[in-house]
């Protein structure tokens, strides 16, 4: 397979009335599977963390948006022959 090109799409996940939302959804794990492999305490430190730095970037009462981002590869499947020699 040979990629010929790429997409990058952001999909917007959820939206967050306030950082107390958002802290308390990164505290339950939704639909993050990658937090469960932290403790309790890790996982306090880093919504905390989160909250702060997101924080700095939203005025009071703006709405918190999470955002995906994904990537669809686009390939070719290579000739037989050309592969073989």
């Amino acid at each position: 397979m040979t990629v010929v090109g790429h997409h990058r799409l952001p999909e917007r996940r959820r939206t967050y009335a306030s950082l107390q939302e958002l802290n308390a959804d990164l505290r339950a794990r939704t639909g993050r599977s990658i937090l469960h492999e932290l403790t309790d305490g890790e996982l306090c430190r880093l919504a905390d963390e989160i909250c702060e730095r997101v924080a700095d970037t939203v005025s009071d009462g703006e709405p918190i948006h999470e955002i995906d981002h994904w990537t669809v590869w686009q390939a070719q499947k290579d000739n037989k022959e050309a592969s073989n020699r």
